[in-house]
């Protein structure tokens, strides 16, 4: 009765070692086939945790990409604008320095101010672009164009408005950092109009154009104003450089946090195939060597009831 006993108790040991072998070949079998180390999170729940945290930053990065796609697309745009707003501005330099000379008649000056006028309405074109439909230069307004003009009977511009605010659009390009990514047409510290800095770029065009157009050479004023509206210009432009490059540099450094954070992901996901294979062979010959046992055991068993 005993020995009956001692052989059932190694009968089934062998068989549930065999079918842990089993268990654990076909896992195996199953990491090979997908790639991963882990099939189930309850597998290796550290490592599926952090995998998972890890899946999450690289989510999140992401956006902070489209955000900063979306911030540089905008200041690359801007940029292209005020180029031709610095354009215009040394045109209208070029013209005030040639409306200046005394030696030219008066209707050499009013065929001047046609040009000037031109120009400003330019400029008052460039003032009002979108972005997909979203005025560039009116702060965060999208309910109306960022400029106004008014005319006379006869359809030139008298004056220019403001319509925007002096908000500033801003992206999220970080887990706790934001940056500002537009350009404000008017208000405090616009390009084409600034309270803070005492310019008007529309306004010394629009007395420019007045003063040509009476056949007048220009007060001293008048070539201030243009100097400075075109300094002013140039200095918004240089800010707007600066703010390209950093979004190109925010750019590059989400690019390596991305790097960096699929690399981690790879070494706690992605199973080393050579060494996985070294493993499969080792767990087929554990389960056949339990086979083997167990079918002994089994042999041994039957012929004990002989």
């Amino acid at each position: 009765m005993s020995l009956r006993i001692s052989h059932s108790v190694m009968r089934d040991s062998a068989i549930h070692t065999t079918q842990v072998n089993l268990d654990l070949l076909a896992r195996k079998q199953m990491q090979i086939a997908s790639g991963q180390n882990y099939i189930r999170r309850s597998d290796d729940t550290a490592s599926s945790a952090r995998a998972e945290s890890l899946e999450q930053e690289i989510t999140q990065n992401r956006q902070y990409d489209r955000n900063i796609d979306i911030a540089s697309n905008w200041a690359t745009i801007s940029d292209a604008h005020m180029t031709n707003v610095i354009d215009i501005m040394q045109r209208i330099k070029e013209l005030s320095t040639e409306a200046n000379n005394g030696v030219n008649p008066p209707e050499v000056r009013k065929n001047l101010a046609i040009e000037v006028d031109q120009l400003l309405e330019d400029l008052y074109r460039i003032s009002n672009s979108t972005i997909d439909g979203v005025p560039i230069f009116a702060g965060t307004d999208t309910s109306q164009d960022a400029f106004l003009a008014a005319r006379d009977a006869s359809g030139q511009i008298t004056s220019i408005a403001y319509q925007g605010d002096d908000g500033n659009r801003t992206v999220k390009t970080g887990e706790v950092t934001t940056a500002a990514y537009n350009l404000r047409g008017g208000g405090t510290d616009g390009l084409f109009v600034s309270s803070n800095d005492g310019v008007d770029l529309f306004s010394s065009l629009i007395t420019l154009r007045d003063e040509l157009a009476s056949g007048d050479i220009p007060q001293d004023t008048t070539f201030q104003a243009i100097d400075d509206s075109l300094d002013h210009a140039i200095s918004k432009m240089i800010k707007n450089g600066l703010l390209q490059k950093r979004f190109n540099s925010l750019g590059s450094q989400n690019l390596n946090i991305e790097i960096e954070n699929y690399s981690l992901l790879s070494s706690l996901k992605d199973l080393d195939i050579a060494q996985a294979v070294t493993e499969l062979s080792y767990l087929q010959t554990s389960y056949q060597a339990s086979l083997q046992i167990a079918a002994r055991i089994n042999q041994l068993s039957m012929v004990n009831y002989i």
